[in-house]
């Protein structure tokens, strides 16, 4: 198994309420108020700063499929990799991101909180602090965490072709994909698979091939799923479907094992001074994609 680095980068409109001010007063006031539990286990948020970056670490505690222990004393967690238990936690998941501009990583494997979760916990709880310390939110006040692709690694998958014949994409939900389309979406649908039809739509030039890019990130930002661009080099050959946001999105990839030999004898309170914490802001102060 196979843990990733996905950049990302925290995005916000408020000027009445920063996310640099929100994640700070978050970790400065121990917050708890995002933890929250079902019938089959229990997850935990818990924020931190120092002088160059915001944290978030997000343990979630299951009753099966267990790697390590994890022992709750006032608030604070001890993580031990030997043994398992009541109190057994499946995966940790960490954000850090640079306080100068708020880009850095989203730390994840195939089985844990997806990005996307994450961000949907984050911005509710963002917006519920703003209603509190302001009694309203603005309609043009947004809190959203986004992916950052390397576009040179897009434009190296786009230069190798000539034409495209279909751009294809995923929205989560009817809400979002309605943009995209208009109000005859079903409203309980939970996700639209799209195809838009290019039919040998040349991208030889620059400019075209800019035009692409541009799109592409766009479906990104707007946290669509699934987005593939079926490109070719000749108009009568069959295109290959290639996929723009994958694995290698990744900036950097760790074995499951090595991460969790990091985690273990870890106590959260003391997050900051561990190895993984040191070596991951490292990879986020000095990375070209996060600058």
């Amino acid at each position: 198994m196979k843990v990733y680095c996905t950049p990302v980068k925290v995005a916000c409109t408020s000027g009445r309420f920063t996310a640099a001010s929100f994640l700070s007063e978050s970790a400065k006031n121990s917050v708890i108020d995002m933890d929250y539990s079902d019938s089959d286990k229990s997850v935990y948020f818990r924020f931190f700063e120092d002088s160059d970056a915001f944290s978030c670490v997000i343990l979630t505690i299951k009753k099966s499929k267990s790697y390590v222990s994890a022992n709750l004393v006032n608030k604070d967690f001890s993580l031990i990799t030997t043994g398992t238990g009541a109190n057994s936690i499946s995966e940790a998941n960490i954000a850090i991101v640079n306080k100068h501009n708020l880009k850095g990583i989203y730390i994840h494997n195939e089985g844990t909180m997806l990005l996307g979760a994450f961000d949907s916990k984050l911005r509710a709880y963002y917006y519920r602090i703003l209603r509190d310390k302001l009694t309203s939110k603005k309609r043009d006040e947004k809190f959203v965490i986004e992916r950052l692709v390397d576009s040179s690694s897009l434009m190296d998958k786009i230069n190798k072709y000539s034409f495209v014949d279909e751009i294809n994409a995923t929205f989560v939900n009817s809400t979002t994909a309605a943009r995209y389309l208009n109000s005859s979406v079903y409203n309980k649908t939970k996700s639209v698979r799209i195809t838009m039809r290019t039919n040998n739509l040349s991208i030889k030039t620059k400019a075209e091939k800019d035009d692409l890019a541009n799109y592409l990130t766009g479906l990104i930002q707007t946290k669509a799923q699934g987005i593939s661009f079926k490109g070719k080099n000749s108009i009568n050959v069959s295109g290959e479907t290639v996929g723009v946001i994958d694995k290698a999105n990744s900036i950097e990839t760790l074995e499951h094992d090595d991460y969790m030999t990091m985690l273990n004898g870890m106590k959260l309170s003391a997050f900051l001074s561990s190895q993984l914490y040191t070596d991951m802001k490292t990879l986020i102060m000095s990375h070209n994609l996060l600058k």
